[in-house]
């Protein structure tokens, strides 16, 4: 019976083969189907998830990165992590950014007992580096860089007081910050005294090292990160597009204003400690806040290095001045008379801010730099005269007799090739 069954269902099927090519097909699409849907679910348990800047792998359960420029709304993000996952070590890579938030992040890293990691190859800098310094443990194989913070104010009308006094404000929750990481005070130094980044030394950074980050292992991070590819930057240096040459350069060319007239005047005080100058931008461009110098002695002396370049200067450009020795005598009277007159100055014979300016020697060296310049009218228009008040000079000048002159910077367009 069996094998007529057998023969039946053959004889059967041969003469309909789409029967059997159906539940074929039928069988084959289960099978896929269910091949899928496990390949599918083990994509997801392998796959990362991400809030902003921060990242978490299953591969790295209690580890998360944060990779990027600090942005407001980070730390928002950050805490949103913390919420979906336990994370004890937090993997570092930023260029920094802002300051605030950069401390939220730190804050939030310092109450969870957060470790804090740079892998090698990777760079925290500026305002990323606070929240190296809150971590509970703290490894950098990476580099570590601290600078000044600037403001974010562009405003340049904005009331310096206020300006001046929201940078000590920050300054000083930065340090109440940092004091409470534990954070050696010798890098105070290096955050707070110059302008450009300072990174840490190996030795600087094994001193800066604290703790044993339990149940993490530096080189699970960095196999992680060689095998999966992870980079570090914000985009890849090999899809990275080339930024363009720029087409132009600034150059500070200095301006000196011309004075017509100076007075002293009655401060809020009552007393008469602000000099009053009428002065003559006689150029053509604007200029911004002007620097003020003064010395206390005769306008008409200056000293011998001054003259030196006068005389070199001039025999540069074909005049007779004898052998440049630093010395005023009849034979350079004579140059800087020819000069004057060739270049339509007026003639004077003597040393003063219009030759020096012609010739392009600063004469910065002879004179005091005093209180700041402040314009009643700001900025100083082109080839107009206006009022500079100097506040609180007369401290600086025992008599009130003495030079002075009023010095702006121009910032110049010009083509950078």
């Amino acid at each position: 019976m069996r094998i007529i069954g057998f023969d039946f269902l053959a004889i059967r099927c041969l003469s309909c083969q789409r029967c059997l090519g159906r539940k074929m097909q039928n069988q084959m699409f289960r099978i896929w189907t269910i091949a899928a849907t496990f390949l599918l679910l083990c994509g997801l348990a392998n796959a990362d998830s991400q809030y902003g800047k921060f990242r978490h792998f299953s591969n790295l359960p209690t580890t998360a990165f944060m990779i990027g420029e600090i942005t407001n709304g980070d730390s928002f993000d950050f805490r949103k992590l913390l919420r979906n996952h336990e994370i004890n070590t937090l993997v570092i890579s930023s260029p920094g950014g802002s300051v605030w938030e950069a401390l939220s992040i730190a804050g939030i890293v310092s109450d969870n007992n957060t470790n804090v990691y740079i892998p090698k190859n990777a760079n925290c800098y500026s305002a990323c580096s606070f929240i190296f310094f809150a971590g509970k443990s703290r490894i950098a194989k990476g580099k570590l860089g601290v600078h000044q913070f600037s403001s974010v104010e562009s405003n340049a009308q904005k009331n310096v007081g206020v300006v001046e006094g929201g940078t000590q404000f920050t300054t000083s929750e930065i340090i109440g910050f940092l004091n409470e990481f534990d954070t050696p005070a010798w890098v105070y130094e290096k955050m707070f005294a110059q302008k450009e980044m300072y990174v840490f030394n190996s030795g600087e950074l094994d001193t800066l090292e604290r703790g044993i980050m339990a149940g993490f292992q530096a080189s699970s991070v960095e196999q992680f990160i060689k095998s999966s590819k992870l980079k570090l930057n914000q985009m890849d240096l090999a899809t990275r597009k080339v930024e363009a040459k720029p087409k132009w350069k600034i150059e500070y060319v200095p301006i000196y204003l011309t004075p017509v007239s100076g007075e002293w005047v009655l401060d809020d005080t009552g007393y008469e400690n602000t000099f009053r100058i009428l002065a003559k931008n006689e150029s053509y461009v604007e200029l911004q806040t002007p620097s003020f110098f003064f010395k206390p002695r005769d306008c008409g002396r200056y000293s011998k290095n001054i003259v030196l370049q006068v005389q070199n200067k001039l025999r540069n450009q074909g005049f007779d001045v004898g052998t440049p020795d630093g010395l005023i005598g009849n034979k350079t009277v004579r140059g800087i008379s020819a000069f004057q007159k060739k270049r339509g100055l007026k003639v004077t014979s003597k040393i003063d801010n219009k030759l020096l300016s012609t010739l392009g020697v600063d004469d910065d060296i002879d004179y005091i730099q005093g209180p700041l310049a402040i314009p009643l009218t700001y900025p100083i228009p082109p080839n107009q005269s206006l009022f500079i008040d100097i506040p609180y000079l007369y401290s600086y000048v025992a008599n009130k007799r003495f030079c002075y002159k009023i010095k702006a910077q121009h910032r110049k367009k010009i083509p950078a090739n």
